[in-house]
């Protein structure tokens, strides 16, 4: 039953589609938290009812450590999604517009993916940096293309590419 109940909370974080993941309030932005608290208990559960009666010590960690590892993968998805949710709002309520340029531009293949991702470099605060690399999905880029960037003045390393961002 736990082993269900796992595989079904942790696909469900990757199923949960990002109007909910990266929603601005209400009661959807606790989906994937929700998801995760309502695991963990159960997880201590049985971890407490195997450890309960087992007399060897080695047994009894290699439970521990596997256990652990089932509560701390689901945590360290949870907090990737809330740190890219609190970075996307920021970037929406703070960010700085520049005209950047298209830097770098590769053929990427893979698993349901086959185009361009393109590399966009922009000045802030007298520096030159980079965007992330990005899908091109329509190779409508090349090098030398000049498109508008969103950054943060305090940390212009968060930067998104304008065009690829469809409700800014």
């Amino acid at each position: 039953m736990a082993v269900g109940y796992f595989f079904l909370v942790f696909f469900g974080l990757f199923l949960v589609p990002e109007s909910i993941t990266y929603s601005k309030g209400g009661i959807t932005k606790l989906v994937p938290l929700g998801l995760v608290v309502g695991f963990v208990p159960v997880l201590v559960l049985l971890m407490m009812k195997l450890l309960q009666g087992e007399k060897d010590l080695e047994k009894k960690l290699r439970m521990l450590l596997l256990i652990s590892g089932l509560l701390g993968f689901p945590a360290a998805i949870v907090q990737d999604y809330y740190r890219l949710a609190q970075m996307e709002m920021e970037l929406k309520a703070n960010g700085l517009i520049t005209q950047g340029v298209v830097s770098e531009r590769t053929r990427k293949y893979g698993k349901g993916y086959s185009g361009y991702q393109i590399v966009v470099q922009f000045s802030a605060n007298g520096n030159a940096y980079n965007t992330f690399k990005q899908n091109d999905e329509n190779d409508q880029y090349r090098e030398g293309d000049s498109l508008d960037v969103i950054y943060l003045k305090r940390n212009p390393e968060i930067s998104r590419v304008l065009v690829f961002e469809e409700d800014w």
